[in-house]
């Protein structure tokens, strides 16, 4: 399974999504290329859960990927589908990285949450304790890239 970054584009959105991340990704997901290249995290839509990779990743040249070989692919596919429905957390998302006044047992979440949760539940990384309701895409590509 791979972990995907992916890159803000060159527009106006893109550009405020790249400043409220504090870097060049702001999204990312799992990719369990084992099983027809599903992939795993939290949309602003759906919450958490499982969408197609054809649905999630239209332009391959802006993303970035971590791969983790398929050896803990049944423990993380376990693990999104126990968390499968949580809400997404767009107003967690907003305020986050503007205001720090989120409450830390406030059980909606965004992608690089989720996937933090993931990285240490599922796949015990190991990675530096952090608080993950603040953490962004960049933030945990940082985490992943300067502990791995």
């Amino acid at each position: 399974m791979r972990l995907g970054f992916e890159k803000a584009s060159n527009t106006l959105k893109g550009r405020v999504m790249r400043f409220g991340s504090g870097g060049d990704f702001i999204h990312c997901q799992f990719i369990f290329d084992q099983y027809d290249r599903i992939s795993a995290s939290a949309w602003d839509l759906y919450g958490i859960g499982f969408r197609t990779y054809d649905e999630t990743v239209s332009d391959e040249s802006l993303w970035e990927f971590l791969d983790f070989g398929n050896e803990k692919d049944e423990a993380l596919y376990a693990w999104f589908r126990s968390h499968l429905g949580t809400p997404y957390d767009l107003a967690g998302l907003v305020t986050s990285f503007l205001v720090p006044w989120r409450k830390p047992q406030n059980p909606k979440m965004f992608c690089s949450e989720v996937c933090y949760h993931a990285c240490q539940e599922a796949l015990q990384l190991n990675l530096p304790q952090v608080n993950a309701n603040y953490l962004s895409p960049q933030g945990l590509y940082n985490l992943i890239k300067n502990n791995g």
